[in-house]
């Protein structure tokens, strides 16, 4: 009787663990922070590309990001490139860009004022900015 009772528990501490265990992990599924975000580079990878000087005009944007998801003008007449969800951070938030392009005469306007000289380079960047979706969208009306 000692032994059909020792048995019986045995089987049930087993089958518990071996239930508890396989409820307990998440078999494939990374944690959360680990996950890549779909079409997303890490914030930490886009900002190292712009320290770089790896996004200073279209073409080299174009070469890491394709072509933009939308193509709009500022209020000061700038081409305007925006790429939605392009980037994400630690915390898991999702963030898109805006890339805006110096005119010629902006830029040599802009290098004079700074006591600099500088050849002007087709699509040269004048301002990258890591926004929100609805952010862009509101600054320019995208829908």
């Amino acid at each position: 009787m000692v032994k059909k009772m020792f048995f019986l528990i045995m089987v049930l501490i087993l089958t518990m663990t071996i239930f508890l265990t396989g409820c307990s992990e998440e078999k494939g599924v990374a944690p959360p922070e680990e996950k890549e975000k779909p079409n997303t580079m890490p914030i930490e990878k886009f900002n190292k590309l712009h320290d770089d000087q790896k996004l200073k005009n279209m073409k080299a944007i174009t070469e890491v990001f394709g072509a933009a998801d939308k193509v709009t003008q500022d209020d000061k007449g700038h081409t305007v490139w925006v790429y939605f969800d392009r980037v994400h951070y630690k915390s898991g938030n999702i963030g898109s860009l805006l890339f805006s392009f110096y005119t010629e005469e902006e830029y040599k306007k802009f290098m004079a004022s700074m006591g600099l000289s500088g050849e002007y380079e087709e699509g040269m960047v004048a301002k990258i900015e890591p926004l929100t979706r609805e952010r862009l969208k509101g600054l320019y009306g995208i829908e």
